[in-house]
């Protein structure tokens, strides 16, 4: 709490200590990074990684729809976000993969037309809260995001000034040290 004319830039009543250590990390001292807007950050992790009373949101990685919402079903947080990898472009993909193998992985993947991207999407989203969507080429497939994809969704737009907690409707929590 800064107020200058006074001169006085912190509380000391207010600083808390930290005293963490594991094996490849420490620190120790007092935190004076404020609190996030959103009270605390969101927490993501896989699908039953950890206890559900951790995670704001579990994020579901499978290679085909009917997967992602056989693992959203099992999902116990508040909140399941899926997670697509996506290119346009084909022809381009496979001249990246004669260079560096695009090596399929646990993630949902789209490669093809903008218009099949959305019918997936319609197709996986009565069962998630949210989607990531991963451009395998930046520059090249965030275009067609934006002008063949996003517009073709119904999309809840946030307001400005929300945050990611408001955008997913989930509550803010109290301060560990709220008196």
């Amino acid at each position: 709490m800064a107020d200058e004319a006074t001169g006085r830039f912190l509380d000391a009543d207010r600083v808390h200590h930290v005293d963490f250590r594991e094996r490849t990390f420490g620190i120790r001292g007092p935190a004076l990074v404020p609190r996030p807007p959103q009270g605390q950050v969101v927490v993501l992790a896989p699908v039953g990684t950890l206890p559900p009373d951790l995670v704001d949101v579990e994020t579901v990685a499978a290679p085909t729809a009917d997967a992602v919402v056989a693992a959203a079903s099992r999902a116990r947080a508040p909140r399941v976000l899926a997670e697509v990898e996506v290119a346009f472009d084909a022809g381009l993909v496979a001249t990246l993969d004669a260079r560096t193998r695009w090596r399929p992985g646990a993630r949902l993947r789209h490669v093809g037309p903008a218009a099949d991207l959305v019918a997936l999407l319609r197709r996986i989203t009565p069962h998630v809260d949210a989607v990531r969507l991963l451009p395998a080429v930046l520059d090249r497939d965030l275009p067609v995001l934006a002008a063949g994809v996003l517009p073709a969704l119904d999309l809840r737009r946030p307001a400005p000034g929300r945050t990611l907690r408001d955008l997913l409707d989930l509550p803010r929590p109290a301060g560990r040290y709220a008196s």
